[in-house]
């Protein structure tokens, strides 16, 4: 009875060392995500600021604005040949430039809150494990000081026998299984 409870906590302590690693492992791919999402992120805003900057030199330059009216052309005309298209451009650039500026919003947006969905999940894993792992590590304590106290020898072979006598019976269980399926 001793045997097997201290083979199952045995078996339960190897387990969650073999799922820790992986957890951890996540984890610290998706805050290197997270931090790749911040840096392009931050590199937008900089480009938003070397145009406002430079927005400036748009502004001040001739070559930029609407020429001046030609001497006796009536303001329709005027409107009509110069101001109209060029306020159409300008309104298909922004309109596209604003566009593209909000479709990547978006994009950063949505991988970041993916991101940080994923590190919240996996936060919580790291805990419910970390809790397992106090458990278990208390369990080794005790399988331990049996072992101490039965001697390491004696320790062994009892769980030799109970690894041997666990397999026989799940060997049986899959024929019995394997029976029942033929029938």
């Amino acid at each position: 009875m001793l045997d097997e409870i201290i083979s199952v906590k045995q078996d339960e302590i190897n387990d969650l060392a073999d799922k820790k690693p992986d957890v951890s492992g996540e984890l610290s791919d998706f805050i290197s995500q997270l931090v790749a999402t911040e840096g392009k992120l931050k590199t937008v805003k900089e480009k938003e600021k070397f145009i406002a900057k430079n927005a400036g030199h748009y502004d001040d330059n001739p070559k930029y604005a609407l020429p001046e009216p030609k001497p006796l052309m009536y303001a329709k005309t005027y409107h009509d040949k110069f101001a109209l298209p060029l306020v159409r451009r300008l309104k298909n650039a922004i309109r596209s430039i604003l566009l593209h500026f909000f479709e990547k919003v978006r994009k950063l947006e949505n991988s970041l809150d993916s991101a940080n969905d994923q590190v919240r999940y996996l936060t919580e894993n790291l805990k419910t494990v970390g809790s397992e792992n106090v458990r278990l590590r208390e369990v080794e304590r005790d399988y331990r000081r049996l072992r101490r106290h039965l001697g390491g020898d004696i320790a062994d072979e009892m769980l030799r026998e109970v690894k041997s006598q666990e397999r026989e019976a799940a060997s049986i269980k899959k024929q019995n299984i394997k029976r029942n399926y033929t029938r």
